[in-house]
């Protein structure tokens, strides 16, 4: 596999977000109101249809600049049956606009999956004409340029994704894992791969292990030896790993003690934590992307976790100590992480059964402590924040446990807690609470 790069290389590699092309020097960010954002989009799009070509590539990146910007709902509203119709009229034109046309329906995709918005509706020109030039490029066997047609699949994944059946389904998932397993840590490597990982997190259909579980396994396991993926390819790697969960319950075992998710997980959201300035609400580029990609790791350790989680209870500890730190530092200015978090907590309790001292050993107690001392509550997460602390007071007094374990050992565990929990400062709210309760 080759030799392991440096450890300075490996800090930056862990911490870099997306890929060049979506990168701070290519968006041409300009600061304005929500309006003129999107006034200035359409405006930009208007002119393309006039511009040389170079000059129309200048305009796509300016676009892409804006949808970066423009936060979730309002960069939805931008995403519109014209702006479709007449990506779909570039791309026909092939002779000036076909590339910037791609490059703008990628750029789009992306914003669309890093922002998690769903369409109301199908541009069915559009994703017919996309399927015609994949089956055209592909039916070209010698002379087929395969980065066209991985563009073209890429973009069909990210917009489309539920798409793609039977031949094309198939010629997509082989594309895009063939661009992902490339090993090079060069800047335009790391953008292919990553951008190709992205997208398969689009598939939805039902996949035979056949036909990824040898190249995402060998992805993961090369990455956490030489570093080699972006900490949105990575994340995106075990995103598509683990939605096939619901197809196959066997992967529970590849992505908990093969793939060592939890502790993966933890390494990358405390290298993120660190690498961020969360003092300050001006983020550039880079470090709002980070927020995203933290983001990212909340929402699919939400979904991953499982009773399976027991069986590593220290690693899930260490997991929930990153995400109480997490939310320590974003509390103030990241108002959806600090949510995340809190629903984290919550699936933890309602899963983790008798073991939830994994919240009073993490300091995810102090938090959901914190919580409910707020004075202005949320009354979602207050609720949520009241069941934990109902359900861990009541495993302190509970007087025997349906575990496996002898009555010593369990009244030993009982005084350690309550010995922390007063070290900690918060056993007399807990009591208190409980008794109230």
């Amino acid at each position: 596999m080759g030799n392991s790069i440096s450890s300075s290389s490996q800090k930056a590699s862990a911490v870099d977000t997306a890929s060049a092309i979506f990168t701070e020097e290519n968006t041409l960010m300009k600061e304005g109101s929500v309006v003129t954002l999107k006034n200035n989009f359409f405006k930009l799009f208007s002119e393309l249809e006039h511009c040389t070509e170079r000059v129309q590539k200048q305009k796509v990146l300016e676009m892409n600049g804006i949808m970066f910007q423009l936060h979730d709902d309002d960069l939805k509203s931008i995403f519109t049956v014209e702006l479709f119709t007449g990506i779909f009229n570039m791309l026909k034109d092939k002779k000036k606009s076909f590339l910037n046309a791609l490059l703008l329906l990628k750029y789009v995709g992306f914003w669309k999956v890093m922002k998690g918005i769903s369409l109301d509706f199908t541009n069915k020109s559009l994703l017919k004409e996309l399927k015609k030039m994949i089956i055209k490029e592909k039916d070209m066997k010698e002379k087929r340029n395969e980065k066209l047609l991985t563009d073209l699949c890429e973009c069909i994944m990210m917009i489309f994704y539920q798409s793609l059946t039977g031949e094309l389904h198939a010629l997509s998932v082989s594309l895009l894992l063939k661009v992902a397993l490339k090993k090079g840590n060069d800047k335009k490597t790391r953008e292919e791969v990553e951008m190709a990982l992205l997208a398969l997190n689009g598939i939805s259909k039902p996949l035979e292990q056949k036909y990824y579980l040898n190249e995402i396994t060998d992805i993961i396991q090369y990455h956490q030896e030489h570093h080699n993926l972006t900490c949105l390819a990575n994340q995106s790697a075990f995103h598509f790993l683990i939605s096939r969960f619901k197809e196959d319950d066997s992967l529970k075992e590849v992505v908990l003690q093969k793939m060592h998710f939890v502790s993966e997980a933890t390494k990358e959201l405390d290298e993120l934590n660190g690498s961020l300035n969360w003092d300050t609400h001006e983020k550039n580029f880079s470090e709002k992307m980070r927020v995203r990609i933290i983001t990212r790791w909340l929402y699919l350790i939400f979904n991953t976790f499982r009773k399976e989680f027991n069986e590593i209870y220290g690693e899930v500890v260490e997991l929930t100590a990153c995400v109480s730190r997490v939310y320590a530092l974003a509390k103030d200015y990241e108002m959806k992480i600090r949510k995340k978090c809190i629903n984290l907590f919550y699936r933890i309790k309602i899963t983790i059964g008798e073991d939830i001292f994994i919240l009073a050993e993490s300091g995810a107690a102090n938090i959901v402590l914190e919580r409910m001392c707020r004075p202005i509550l949320d009354d979602n997460q207050t609720a949520k924040s009241k069941e934990i602390l109902l359900s861990l007071s009541e495993r302190l007094y509970k007087k025997k446990t349906d575990l496996k374990i002898d009555k010593k050992s369990w009244q030993m565990k009982k005084r350690a807690m309550f010995e922390m929990l007063e070290e900690e400062g918060y056993e007399d709210i807990i009591t208190s609470f409980h008794e109230v309760m």
